[in-house]
């Protein structure tokens, strides 16, 4: 482990350049090439999310869920293949929900999500996140009113809130970085 600026540390997010070299220093199938994508580095990025987010916390506030786009997980699927996985189920998580498309990953939950950026994807730590609500209830629902045009009775719930985040410091981002960026 580097040595790292406690001041730094405690409020700066993680980046997760998922196109660094880096992740391949050592490793003796590289062979002197020079890889740095996603395709070659997702199980090692990932997995370098879900461990810079566990200094200094508490189980429950360790990283539960990694969503990415949806090509970046199929991309990661192909290369967390049967032989490298052994599958843990959880009692709690998106599977015992009824969501299929999820694999896990050192005891942390991946899948695809539709609204991640292309290109991306974020490390979640539900125990790290909070929802304030603005009214003094959490959902208002209005309705039924009968729609015309559709012969039918509509429903509108609403929330006024805000997610309340800890420190960036819990969560991650996978990113292509480069000089531009």
């Amino acid at each position: 482990d580097t040595p790292v600026d406690p001041e730094l540390d405690f409020y700066s997010p993680i980046v997760i350049n998922y196109n660094s070299q880096s992740f391949n220093e050592g490793d003796p199938n590289n062979s002197g090439a020079a890889y740095g994508n996603w395709k070659v580095n997702c199980v090692q990025a990932i997995r370098e999310g879900i461990h810079q987010c566990k200094r200094n916390d508490t189980k429950e506030a360790q990283i539960d869920l990694v969503c990415i786009d949806r090509s970046l997980y199929i991309q990661f699927l192909n290369q967390y293949n049967d032989q490298e996985r052994i599958v843990v189920s959880k009692e709690n998580g998106l599977k015992a929900m009824g969501f299929s498309d999820v694999v896990t990953l050192d005891g942390v939950e991946v899948t695809s999500e539709y609204a991640c950026p292309n290109g991306r994807g974020y490390g979640i730590s539900i125990g790290n996140m909070e929802l304030r609500c603005l009214e003094n209830q959490l959902m208002v629902a209005e309705g039924p009113f009968y729609s015309e045009e559709t012969q039918s009775y509509r429903y509108a719930c609403s929330t006024l809130g805000n997610m309340r985040f800890r420190s960036p410091r819990n969560f991650f981002t996978l990113a292509p970085v480069t000089a531009e960026s």
